[in-house]
């Protein structure tokens, strides 16, 4: 086993997208890493692959720091001796990424060769949805709308909201921090409200494009809004924006642990794909 690791995101794209496109929707985070632009934020980033004496990939991973360090084997099939090229590759660069997010059965087995048993902690498990075709539902009263300038009023208070629901780090619950992406989000209209009597009630985004798919994600509704079906009639029509632009599919991540909001996602069409163990390390692993 080899590993090869690339120093652009051309380069990553040009020795792994065809791998990564084997499972799109569960590939949506390193697609979306091949396909940027070369650029100084990204020279800290680790995009690789290893392969086999074959000359076939048998595992593709991508870091972008702070964040955790994400993995695919092809078809979810575990390729031992390659998860252990990794691992002693990680270790002879000297990185050492803080968690690792990956189908669940990778990343456990990841996080045992590299943290040890007792030095990782589960700190998540979500299911990857996808949807071709939008179901019938009732829809809420109120209508989809795009963000606006003038929403950064008040919008920043509900990311953080959400980041804290989400269990992120102390920095993504920082209103000013959530400012900043939201801004971004703006800029690039990706983000959407549903307004119901003349007021927001709820929001999400269509922020991460593949080849074929369209994420849908930063899901949230205040408490006070909340059973009255604003987010499933605001996931339906932005799912169908997508669908209705060219995406052949749209997918999403969701709470395992969470019954209410995959009930509002299989209730529009969404079916699972697979589950994601988002994995931390102590401290002191991996050294």
């Amino acid at each position: 086993m080899k590993l090869e690791q690339y120093q652009s995101p051309a380069a990553f794209r040009a020795a792994a997208l065809e791998t990564l496109l084997r499972n799109e929707a569960q590939n949506g985070l390193m697609i979306s890493f091949a396909q940027q632009e070369a650029g100084p934020d990204k020279a800290d980033w680790f995009l690789a692959a290893v392969r086999g004496g074959d000359g076939e990939v048998k595992l593709v991973a991508a870091m972008t720091p702070p964040y955790p360090l994400t993995m695919y084997e092809p078809g979810n099939q575990s390729a031992d001796a390659a998860l252990g090229c990794l691992v002693r590759s990680l270790k002879d660069l000297g990185l050492r990424p803080p968690g690792v997010l990956a189908e669940a059965g990778l990343a456990r087995r990841f996080a045992s060769l590299f943290a040890g048993e007792g030095c990782y902690t589960v700190h998540m498990t979500e299911t990857i949805l996808r949807i071709e075709t939008i179901q019938h539902h009732g829809a809420a009263p109120g209508i989809m709308r795009p963000m606006r300038e003038s929403d950064l009023y008040f919008a920043p208070f509900w990311a953080a909201a959400f980041a804290r629901d989400c269990r992120l780090s102390a920095r993504e619950c920082e209103i000013a921090y959530q400012a900043e992406r939201l801004r971004r989000f703006l800029e690039r209209d990706e983000l959407f409200f549903w307004e119901s009597g003349g007021a927001p009630v709820s929001m999400a985004a269509s922020h991460r494009k593949t080849i074929r798919g369209a994420g849908i994600g930063f899901v949230y509704t205040p408490p006070h809004f909340r059973g009255k079906g604003y987010a499933t009639s605001l996931v339906a029509a932005l799912t169908q924006k997508q669908l209705d632009v060219g995406y052949r599919f749209c997918f999403l991540f969701a709470d395992a642990a969470n019954p209410i909001s995959n009930g509002v996602y299989r209730k529009i069409g969404y079916v699972p794909v697979c589950t994601f163990d988002e994995i931390s390390f102590a401290e002191h692993a991996g050294s």
